[in-house]
């Protein structure tokens, strides 16, 4: 079964909004989540925004499992105002599934968020910092501390 890791950031009302989407989402899945972080936006002025990751293993094919983290997030809030760089009520990626590489036009995985962006990288360290990116096959916390060393 493919463990699969997908990033969760809120920057409305952060803590509500991500408290009832790990709710959600233990409804379905045994997971594993690491702490909340705090980052500034990116790419657009606005509140800072709460990050975490979630780990769980299933046998949901991607393509079912990115339509249940829409239905979730459209339950918890999230309307189609909130695309790009915006607020958002909630937020749920898939960053990885299992070691699958794709490139589709609904999802690109190993997520590029992953090395492009701290506020995926690092609670996915925490949670899987000796894992290996599918395609460099680098462990995430070297790619984490090659990171910082720039």
């Amino acid at each position: 079964m493919p463990e699969v890791y997908v990033s969760i950031g809120s920057n409305i009302e952060p803590k509500i909004n991500i408290n009832r989407t790990k709710s959600e989402l233990n409804k379905l899945f045994n997971c594993k989540f690491s702490k909340d972080y705090c980052y500034p936006s990116e790419g657009f002025e606005g509140k800072d925004f709460t990050n975490l990751v979630a780990s769980f293993s299933t046998e949901i094919n991607v393509k079912d499992l990115k339509d249940i983290f829409k239905r979730i997030e459209g339950e918890v809030g999230r309307d189609s105002s909130q695309a790009g760089f915006t607020d958002r009520v909630i937020d749920i990626d898939i960053i990885l599934y299992g070691r699958l590489i794709l490139d589709a036009d609904y999802l690109t995985l190993p997520s590029p968020e992953i090395e492009n962006y701290l506020f995926v990288l690092e609670p996915l360290v925490e949670i899987a910092g000796n894992s290996r990116h599918p395609v460099t096959g680098e462990r995430y916390k070297d790619i984490l501390r090659n990171r910082e060393v720039k």
